[in-house]
């Protein structure tokens, strides 16, 4: 039987060509077929149209037409099948702030405390819970506190953080203690309190030269002198000059909060303007803060903890991420 077949392979290739042959002619046989058969259909739409008088552009405007008032869809149509204009859509007011209608109850207001908490800095955020504050209790001692915090044995205990101003419960009343100043019985309601507890304007205030006017290259600005790769001298003036005003010093850059599955670690610093104080020193936007003198950044109470070195610290070590990479800044401040 093997001697056979090696005798008539031949017959066997051919049988196998006649059978592929034989596909091929059906399956082009076949396409042919379906091109002409669209090409029949749309000559008889044509000649259809132009017995009734109608022309195709206005048979396929009906058709859209009638496809759209039944619900079909418009897939794969001429791009000029569209369906009618939708009606303009009213203009969508935006939204006021409600003003206190005459007659109604003002916004509450508070006595200045008389107890020795002097308010450094605020940083509000949302959650109102996350929000911290740097006070100087008795002229002695810094802290950071949130709401709840107690301060001088339980004689006051935070109740609310505003950009200006802390609400405190001292037992039987509230009062504030504002950043500039007790004077006056401003509201303590909104952004700002009016009158007396307001910062003082802008131009009162000496500004920095331009960052235009500085050489792009140098690498030394105003009381500050770079002495290595993230390591810096700091004149003492210089930096309690900028950070005196934190309410200036809340416009030259942004704190929010980082998380990572979940967890708090650290704050990211975005929004740093030209002048901007933690620019000067190394920090870039999108920088994120995660430790301060070996000190974990791991809950929002702990964001004014690097105002705090900066303030009170001669020498800062501050671990951030930059970019993936873990990268330390270095500061002497004298």
């Amino acid at each position: 039987m093997e001697s056979l077949l090696k005798r008539h392979f031949w017959a066997v290739i051919l049988v196998g060509l006649g059978l592929l042959g034989y596909l091929t002619a059906g399956s082009i046989s076949a396409l042919i077929g379906v091109q002409l058969a669209k090409a029949s259909r749309g000559d008889d739409k044509a000649q259809v149209a132009a017995a009734s008088g109608e022309s195709t552009l206005a048979k396929r405007l009906r058709e859209g037409r009638l496809r759209s008032e039944s619900g079909a869809v418009m897939a794969g149509r001429s791009m000029f099948l569209l369906h009618e204009p939708p009606p303009p859509e009213e203009p969508i007011e935006e939204e006021k702030v409600d003003e206190p209608a005459s007659g109604a109850p003002p916004e509450p207001s508070y006595e200045p405390t008389t107890l020795p908490i002097k308010l450094m800095g605020t940083l509000v955020v949302s959650p109102e819970t996350w929000s911290s504050a740097s006070v100087e209790v008795e002229r002695t001692s810094h802290k950071i506190v949130s709401v709840g915090t107690e301060l001088l044995d339980g004689k006051a205990k935070v109740e609310l953080i505003r950009r200006n101003c802390l609400v405190l419960n001292e037992g039987t009343k509230l009062t504030k203690a504002c950043m500039y100043g007790n004077e006056g019985g401003g509201q303590v309601a909104g952004v700002e309190s009016p009158g007396g507890n307001r910062p003082p304007p802008a131009t009162e205030r000496p500004t920095a030269a331009p960052l235009a006017a500085r050489p792009a290259a140098v690498e030394t600005v105003e009381g500050v002198k770079k002495t290595g790769e993230g390591a810096y001298n700091l004149d003492r003036s210089h930096v309690n000059d900028k950070l005196k005003d934190v309410t200036q010093l809340g416009t030259q850059v942004r704190v929010v909060p980082n998380y990572k599955s979940g967890k708090y670690e650290g704050f990211r610093m975005i929004g740093m303007g030209g002048e901007s104080l933690f620019k000067d020193i190394g920090f870039i936007n999108g920088d994120i803060v995660n430790a301060i003198n070996g000190e974990r950044i791991d809950s929002p109470n702990k964001a004014l903890a690097l105002y705090e070195a900066l303030k009170n610290k001669a020498r800062v070590t501050v671990l951030i991420e930059r970019d993936g990479q873990p990268k330390t800044l270095r500061y002497t401040i004298k």
